[in-house]
């Protein structure tokens, strides 16, 4: 991500960031639907932020970019766009299958960037 953040285009940037905050709503919209979402809910604050209006309206807006971009881009730049945007589900999906889990950072150290 940090890697196409630095380097790609503006499509191949918000296709790398995208799947985080769609994939987000999607999962705090089924959330909010399955149980009785209380304030004393321990994902009150999460399951909130992310079903609130204001995300879905952002998360629509960076689809229809996204779209946009993807029609006036050369094939390379979408083929790019669509590489960076598989891989960052593919990550997403490994983080949430992570925690359903319960696994462990795999790396012995912490790595720390100074």
């Amino acid at each position: 991500m940090m890697t196409v953040a630095h380097t790609g285009t503006l499509g191949e940037i918000i296709a790398v960031l995208l799947p985080c905050p769609w994939t987000y709503v999607e999962i705090g919209e089924r959330i909010a639907g399955e149980v009785n979402l209380t304030p004393d809910h321990p994902f009150y604050e999460w399951i909130s932020f992310y079903t609130n209006g204001e995300m879905k309206e952002t998360t629509k807006w960076f689809c229809d970019k996204l779209d946009e971009l993807a029609e006036k881009a050369s094939a390379e730049e979408r083929r790019r766009m669509k590489e960076h945007f598989i891989k960052s589900c593919e990550l997403e999906y490994l983080f949430w299958d992570m925690a359903y889990k319960q696994e462990q950072w795999p790396l012995s150290q912490t790595i720390v960037h100074s």
